[in-house]
């Protein structure tokens, strides 16, 4: 084990070089480089650590009305709406926006997906929910699956999600699947 290296007064990690101390008055940080992996989206292992062992995700492919695709090199529709989910979770207001996650190798390791997918990928997969009967056969068994996993609580419970607020799932199709579950399941 390396011994801490001492700075004037202050006690540093040993791979901190001299000159290398942020103080801000109250504590000083060590700034570092690292060959290591860093990401950060990395805070949301926790939610996908949650929902994998659950089976969430096969549920949802289960359900998706997607064909499979035949190319090697293509992403499978799970992929892509776990790649969506991820994009909420991050504060994706459009598809635009899931771009921004594409880079970071440590976000299809937390999502166990191949790789994220573009706006125009995510524009194509959201189209095949083009009639209300598709929303239903998919949304529906999913939310009522959802419920079925939830504990009874003597108090009930209370779901509070305004779709209306998000701008990245205000298309006709998904807007009107996630509104008629608030109004079926209040």
């Amino acid at each position: 084990m390396k011994k801490q290296k001492q700075l004037g007064h202050e006690t540093v990690h040993p791979t901190v070089e001299e000159g290398k101390i942020l103080n801000n008055g109250d504590e000083s940080i060590g700034v570092d480089f690292t060959d290591k992996k860093l990401s950060p989206h990395a805070g949301s292992v926790a939610f996908w650590s949650f929902l994998h062992p659950r089976g969430f995700v096969g549920k949802l492919r289960e359900l998706l009305p997607h064909r499979l695709p035949k190319s090697n090199n293509s992403i499978q529709p799970i992929d892509k709406a776990v790649a969506f989910v991820q994009g909420l979770l991050c504060g994706m207001e459009k598809l635009t926006q899931v771009a921004y996650l594409r880079p970071d190798p440590a976000v299809p390791a937390i999502t166990r997906i191949k790789r994220v997918s573009s706006q125009s990928t995510l524009s194509r997969f959201f189209a095949e929910f083009d009639s209300v009967g598709k929303n239903q056969r998919c949304f529906g068994p999913l939310w009522e699956w959802c419920i079925r996993r939830s504990k009874a609580r003597k108090k009930g419970y209370s779901l509070d999600f305004d779709s209306s607020r998000s701008p990245a799932i205000r298309t006709r199709s998904t807007f009107w699947a996630v509104s008629q579950l608030n109004q079926g399941f209040r």
